[in-house]
């Protein structure tokens, strides 16, 4: 079980490769509806490599959320499905992600990857600074804050998203908020040279 902070919020609840715990984990891990859907956007064949069990409680003294703050899982495009298991509203920390934020950038926050992945970064001309945004910065962006979409739902909600665009769970100010999310990633071929070109296309 983890449960970090950082950047003054996170602290939600959460346990990796919970399909090894749940049968019901396990079925959503292997989801073929949800696996064709997302590898049909990525162009690739993809796998279920992780299922994440979480859990967001208010505390009063605290603000907490899932995720940090404002975000992108990366530079490059992160398949996930998450799936509430509770009712959802506005005052239960939803998902929030901005639309339209796929190619927008702008000042990150100052931390950096480890050493080796920036020297990779740079010889690939991508940023060596994580994108990960303060949410002043988000919120002064007039085109950002227009775009802001909180998901709401019932318990059985799904929700598909490409973690390229900037996103967050929102902060929550009562009750809690429990959910399942898939984390998709190319396959792993016995073709070695297969793999290495998908990977280096849909990665890198």
């Amino acid at each position: 079980i983890i449960s970090e902070r950082d950047e003054g919020m996170g602290g939600d609840i959460r346990v990796f490769d919970y399909e090894e715990y749940s049968s019901d984990a396990l079925s959503f891990a292997n989801d073929e509806f949800l696996l064709n859907i997302v590898s049909k956007y990525i162009k690739n064949t993809l796998e279920t490599k992780s299922v994440l069990a979480g859990k967001v409680v208010f505390k009063n003294e605290k603000m907490t959320n899932s995720g940090g703050d404002w975000h992108r899982d990366g530079d490059v495009s992160q398949m996930k499905a998450m799936i509430y298991l509770s009712d959802v509203k506005s005052e239960n920390g939803p998902f929030t992600f901005i639309k339209n934020s796929k190619d927008f950038d702008f000042k990150r926050r100052d931390i950096k990857y480890p050493l080796v992945q920036r020297i990779i970064f740079k010889i690939k001309g991508l940023p060596i600074k994580p994108p990960r945004y303060k949410h002043d910065e988000i919120i002064n962006q007039p085109e950002m804050k227009e775009n802001i979409f909180k998901v709401l739902g019932k318990a059985g909600t799904l929700v598909l998203f490409d973690g390229r665009y900037i996103h967050r769970g929102d902060v929550i100010k009562s009750g809690f908020r429990y959910s399942l999310t898939n984390y998709y990633y190319p396959l792993i071929k016995k073709d070695t040279i297969f793999y290495i070109k998908g990977f280096i296309k849909n990665i890198l």
